[in-house]
């Protein structure tokens, strides 16, 4: 099997977990691997395809070499992008 198959099979996983209505499902989704395996890649394809369906509430990626991007920053930018996408968050 492909590296590429493995990365749609995540995909798709990912994409039937956000679209789930199921209150006994796991409220967080977490996607983690050694370093190179596809993470990134897979988080911002998923970003971009939940933002294209106008659900994206917010999206935040670390990044070593911006030292920026910390954990706080993480927190006030995605409080920010929720406020901005929902109203009643806001």
């Amino acid at each position: 099997m492909t590296d590429d198959y493995y990365e749609e099979k995540v995909l798709e996983e990912i994409m039937n977990w956000i679209s789930r209505n199921d209150f006994n499902e796991p409220p967080v989704f977490v996607l983690h691997g050694n370093a190179g395996t596809g993470k990134s890649a897979i988080s911002h394809t998923i970003g971009k395809k939940v933002k294209a369906m106008r659900q994206l509430g917010a999206f935040f990626c670390f990044d070593r070499s911006f030292t920026e991007r910390t954990p706080k920053r993480a927190l006030h930018t995605m409080a920010y992008d929720l406020a901005t996408y929902s109203k009643d968050f806001g």
